[in-house]
């Protein structure tokens, strides 16, 4: 039963990619978020010869960058983004399956397991609810944001140690520190802060096993995690040396994102604004965090040490998605864990009341002589309506961006190739919001900093400072202003923009849709 659920899982989450996410080849190529836009301009740079943190810098990880070149790499390159998404997703979906088989059962160490086809359904209503969250347009964008990137393999060392936890204080096998080890390191490599997840792993095996004076066993836990980690890193740093940009990966993966502000000069004021923000944004998600304390410690039938460790991840996690002080919506994921517990205590508490043994449809007779058939009823009804509450609706609204982003990018072409200095590949700066027109030119940034803004003080005297100096070097061939929402706001910074390009560029034409403006600008003779 269980190897015929997980395969079902697989097949129902490429099925849904395929219909609904801006991943499928049905969809167009341009349907992708500013974040993403960005993965993949570094990606198709590394494909085709450039050096990430040399050439290309965003504050993310060097992982996340070599994912989205090996996407690059692929025949079919939007084939190439349905497959790493669908695999992406389903070890998502799967994980969570097995997370809740081991809730549900208790503990995996018996020789005889309940694998009823009861709890396996639940099991997979969970993991089908899940998948459709986390990809969803308001997480992920509908791609591959860093953050889901790093979520299975946070999953993955949960389930393992919640699995250790639900042996009742057993030894902690080895083996699962390498594990530890290992994901951590992707992780932290694809985004620096995703290693505070694994942080009350490490805690609560520091504590538990100095209380319970295993210090042997504490010293080769950790000497195994940390060469594990280690070994997780060694492709990048390797990469990174033998480019002979080392020094380059660690400033723009890790200083610059721990100097990332919304201001982009950290100061007390705008930093308590920041989080007063977040935390209103994120509310609904807080509070159904801590409610979720009580889902787990039913689930689990009010084990103590294992929801010590719930409360310390959870508070850790909460922590990893506020410090970053803005109310982007992809941070959530690192909530995901807790939001398959509420899912999984409301599936369970529904299964019971409707289909357990007192249940209101325990009597009917087709549903006890054919539990197959139950099981698929049940499926089929939350599959649908979940779809089209959660996943379709929100997907069409992603897709009528990504018909915004193609339509734009068409017109700001034609309006240059019609004008007299146009020229293939020309050296180009978008001011804001519209990272795709790189695509669109087929060209690639003419700066490092291309992302506009990559907010550290380490980089600008203060935000934007950067962008119009670029311009008033002269180096681009042609300028498109489309400012983002931040920007739209800043009346000083637009009429500094303006002012650097009347001196040097003159506007060849303007084009609209769907409420966003662009303006081109190419130099003057």
């Amino acid at each position: 039963m269980r190897l015929k659920s997980k395969i079902l899982i697989v097949i129902f989450v490429a099925i849904n990619l395929f219909l609904f996410s801006t991943v499928s080849p049905i969809q167009t190529l341009m349907n992708m978020q500013y974040n993403e836009w960005l993965y993949y301009l570094i990606g198709k740079g590394m494909a085709n010869g450039m050096v990430p943190y040399v050439d290309l810098v965003d504050h993310k990880g060097p992982y996340l960058f070599y994912l989205f070149a090996l996407i690059n790499l692929l025949p079919f390159k939007h084939i190439g983004f349905y497959i790493v998404s669908t695999i992406i997703y389903s070890c998502i979906a799967v994980v969570s399956y097995e997370m809740c088989m081991l809730i549900l059962s208790g503990s995996y160490v018996r020789e005889t397991l309940d694998e009823s086809s009861h709890d396996s359904v639940i099991s997979m209503v969970v993991a089908f609810i899940t998948h459709m969250i986390c990809s969803s347009y308001y997480m992920s964008f509908g791609t591959m944001s860093a953050e889901i990137v790093t979520l299975p393999f946070t999953l993955i060392s949960y389930y393992l140690f919640l699995k250790y936890l639900l042996t009742d204080g057993e030894n902690h096998p080895l083996k699962y520190m390498v594990v530890y080890g290992i994901t951590a390191g992707i992780s932290f490599f694809t985004k620096a802060n995703a290693i505070l997840a694994f942080v009350p792993i490490a805690l609560y095996l520091l504590v538990s096993l100095i209380k319970n004076k295993k210090y042997k066993e504490l010293l080769l836990d950790f000497v195994v995690g940390f060469i594990s980690f280690v070994v997780a890193l060694l492709p990048a740093i390797i990469y990174s040396i033998a480019t002979n940009s080392f020094a380059d990966m660690i400033d723009g993966a890790f200083t610059i994102n721990i100097l990332y502000t919304g201001t982009g000069m950290p100061s007390s004021g705008s930093n308590i604004e920041s989080l007063w923000q977040t935390l209103i944004e994120f509310k609904e998600w807080i509070i159904l965090c801590l409610g979720s304390i009580f889902a787990f410690n039913y689930l689990i039938k009010f084990r103590k040490h294992i929801i010590i460790f719930y409360i310390l991840s959870l508070v850790i996690n909460l922590y990893s998605v506020l410090m970053s002080m803005r109310p982007y919506t992809n941070y959530l994921a690192y909530l995901m864990f807790y939001m398959m517990i509420v899912v999984l205590f409301f599936v369970k508490i529904l299964s019971d009341i409707f289909f357990g043994e007192d249940g209101v449809l325990s009597k009917n007779k087709i549903l006890i002589k054919a539990p197959y058939k139950r099981n698929i009823l049940i499926l089929s009804i939350a599959i649908i309506i979940i779809n089209i509450l959660s996943y379709s609706l929100t997907s069409e609204v992603s897709n009528i961006n990504g018909v915004k982003q193609g339509t734009l990018a068409r017109r700001v072409v034609k309006i240059y190739e019609e004008s007299d200095s146009a020229k293939k590949a020309p050296k180009l700066l978008v001011v804001g919001y519209a990272p795709y027109l790189y695509e669109a030119f087929e060209t690639y940034p003419n700066e490092k900093y291309f992302a506009t803004p990559v907010v550290s003080r380490k980089v600008y005297k203060k935000p934007y400072d950067k962008i119009i100096e670029r311009i008033e070097k002269g180096d681009e061939d042609v300028v498109i202003v489309a400012f983002e929402r931040q920007m739209l706001r800043d009346k000083e910074f637009q009429g500094a923009v303006y002012n650097a390009l009347n001196s040097l560029y003159k506007s060849i034409g303007e084009t609209s849709y769907l409420g966003e403006k662009m303006e081109v600008f190419v130099k003057m003779e």
